[in-house]
């Protein structure tokens, strides 16, 4: 009778293994910094006019891909002579940095391609741009990418990770993708120059107005309690 009844308790154990728990963590961690974004923005929830430049912000490492951009930019310049490149951010690997803008240099680009370093006006530049460019090689859950949809920019992203899915998530509640995806340097030159004409605000609005629904704390914790509650059955 013990034995049986200790087969049905196996039967219904089950476990959380700790990198589960970590990544847990971290996405719990990246919703709540996307909740603080989108507070401090909630006042300005208009899509402003775009100005002539595309953007690109986060820590200036290889595995960011900024190399990438750079020298998909390069190429799109050929077709286009009016729009720049800004690049927020700074680094701690000092090489690395200094081999993105001897790119600029040798390419001689760099009154189009401008190095901004750390800025506090992030929200205001994205609200502006053409696009917002993110390149990680992977990216598990990016909220700068959330954040820049929140801010009515249309993001390129590389069609990897959670880049991937967030796009993807724009794609299944509207109907369409209203973004860009790419998945190599000549696929990201071709993005940006479809981004030349961008979105309507109405189509930056609906994209908006999903990522208030995605992304919210409580609509987070709904599913994840969803989800343990189909593993529990209770």
């Amino acid at each position: 009778m013990k034995k049986r009844k200790f087969r049905s308790m196996q039967q219904n154990l089950h476990t959380v293994s700790r990198s589960i728990n970590s990544q847990a963590a971290q996405i719990r961690n990246s919703l709540s910094e996307i909740e603080k974004s989108l507070n401090k923005i909630a006042s300005n929830e208009d899509i402003k006019n775009k100005k002539e430049y595309f953007l690109f912000v986060g820590r200036l490492i290889p595995t960011k891909g900024v190399d990438i951009i750079i020298d998909s930019f390069v190429d799109f310049c050929k077709f286009n002579k009016d729009i720049s490149l800004l690049i927020v951010g700074d680094s701690d690997d000092s090489k690395y940095k200094r081999k993105l803008k001897e790119k600029v240099l040798r390419e001689s680009m760099g009154d189009r391609i401008l190095f901004l370093g750390y800025r506090n006006d992030v929200n205001d530049l994205m609200s502006e741009a053409k696009a917002l460019i993110v390149a990680s090689q992977f990216e598990a859950f990016g909220f700068i990418t959330a954040e820049a949809m929140y801010n009515g920019c249309p993001v390129i992203g590389h069609y990897t990770g959670g880049t991937a899915e967030q796009l993807d998530n724009i794609q299944s509640k509207l109907g369409k993708l209203i973004g860009y995806r790419y998945r190599n340097s000549a696929e990201l030159t071709e993005c940006l120059l479809k981004a030349i004409v961008g979105y309507s605000k109405s189509e930056l609005k609906a994209v908006q107005e999903v990522v208030i629904t995605l992304y919210s704390i409580q609509n987070s914790a709904t599913l994840v309690f969803n989800k343990y509650r189909s593993i529990l059955k209770f």
